[in-house]
């Protein structure tokens, strides 16, 4: 799709906001169009979200070097910005790998099927059934 600078200004604007009718009025169109656009630019509001998130894994990481140093921070400050940065590397797979193993097992069938033929219990005749 071809981009012009009202669409790039459109992305800017909903990044910040995250709300397509504002968005789209201060880029210059109308607000009822906002939600359509948003579907249009889709792919590259996608991508401009993964190198927000490149960047922002970049900066966790200096976070973490960061705190390993020690030097001269509050350890509860510390502790805050070392939990936003391993969620952050977390999010962006940087530092959980996650493996799915999917396993079929296979269960053996038996089917158990009647006789043949029926068969007749024996007993003893009755002194009904002689007469």
């Amino acid at each position: 799709m071809d981009v012009n600078e009202k669409h790039l200004l459109f992305i800017e604007l909903f990044l910040e906001t995250q709300n397509v009718k504002d968005a789209a009025e201060q880029a210059g169109f109308d607000r009822t169009y906002g939600y359509k656009l948003f579907k249009k630019l889709r792919t590259e509001i996608e991508e401009r979200l993964a190198d927000e998130m490149v960047m922002m894994q970049a900066q966790a990481l200096a976070v973490t070097k960061e705190s390993m140093k020690g030097e001269g921070i509050i350890p509860a400050v510390q502790a805050i910005k070392q939990r936003a940065a391993e969620t952050t590397m977390d999010r962006g797979s940087i530092t959980k790998k996650q493996n799915l193993e999917v396993g079929v097992q296979e269960l053996a069938a038996v089917m158990v099927l009647p006789a043949k033929e029926p068969v007749v219990p024996n007993r003893e005749p009755d002194a009904v059934d002689e007469e």
